[in-house]
């Protein structure tokens, strides 16, 4: 019905907007304005998860390009393996310089070195990319947009994250304050602990606020998909428990009879997969 009002009142010109009676008018002004600044939210929803993922392909890219460029690709490296294998059981207690180099040649291994050296820091690297990415551009927007949006979760600690990053946002330190509560669990990945984690001059272990709110908005980004954290008043990223009737578990059997439901989840998933078995005329084993 919301719809149907805004979408009766985006196409009416104003002359015809103002000739209506003013019940009708202001109904149709409010769903209007209401679903516009749902949309409006969700947008900016979708451009934080967007300039989020922009940051991390664009480190990844520019990472690739420069190990293309330094490094040059060893083929074959199945077949020296094999090579050196073989030269190898020949003579078990020969010397390198006497029994690989003749058959690999120096070159070669020092090619295979680059390489394998090259992609094992490549994680590191873009880390390191996108973390000078953020401090030097995106982190002049991305606060400015987080404070546009109200998030909300069941997860105390990603309200503390989110509000911690506006806190910071006119603040230069690159170390959060001793008295400031940085939740990591659930936050930061465990492969990214060292990097987020740092040890000031006096000893004590500090966070590293840039890497710090980068893990923060990767979690924003993939979480509102989950249901995990919504935004206030959006409609697409808004909380689905507030789309349910107030009264809804009281009248829970009364429902889900209206909707054609069973109560028991296991009878709902065994008739799902009756109906995809018929349709797809699979045998039993295959689903």
């Amino acid at each position: 019905m919301l719809e149907r009002a805004k979408r009766r009142t985006a196409t009416e010109e104003l002359h015809e907007v103002k000739r209506h009676p003013d019940g009708i008018r202001y109904t149709l002004q409010t769903a209007f304005c209401w679903l516009r600044a749902q949309g409006i939210r969700d947008k900016l929803a979708e451009l934080l998860c967007d300039i989020v993922h922009r940051i991390g392909s664009r480190s990844e890219k520019r990472v690739e390009n420069a190990i293309m460029r330094d490094i040059k690709p060893v083929y074959g490296k199945g077949s020296l393996l094999c090579r050196i294998a073989q030269a190898s059981l020949k003579a078990p207690e020969g010397q390198v310089r006497e029994i690989i180099i003749p058959v690999v040649g120096q070159e070669k291994l020092i090619e295979i070195t680059q390489e394998y050296l090259a992609e094992g820091t490549y994680e590191s690297q873009v880390q390191s990319r996108m973390k000078t990415s953020y401090g030097h551009h995106y982190r002049r927007i991305l606060p400015t947009l987080l404070e546009a949006l109200t998030f909300g979760s069941k997860s105390v600690k990603m309200l503390l994250t989110s509000e911690l990053l506006v806190r910071y946002k006119d603040s230069n330190a690159m170390l959060y304050a001793h008295s400031d509560v940085v939740p990591f669990k659930g936050i930061v990945p465990y492969d990214k602990g060292e990097q987020v984690s740092t040890t000031a001059q006096n000893g004590t272990e500090r966070v590293n606020r840039i890497a710090y709110e980068l893990c923060v908005l990767q979690a924003l980004r993939v979480r509102p998909r989950t249901r995990e954290v919504w935004i206030d008043q959006a409609q697409r990223y808004g909380n689905r428990d507030q789309e349910l009737p107030a009264d809804f578990e009281e009248h829970r059997a009364e429902n889900y009879a209206l909707l054609g439901l069973p109560l028991d989840a296991e009878a709902f998933i065994n008739s799902s997969t009756q109906r995809v078995r018929t349709s797809l005329r699979l045998p039993v084993s295959w689903v």
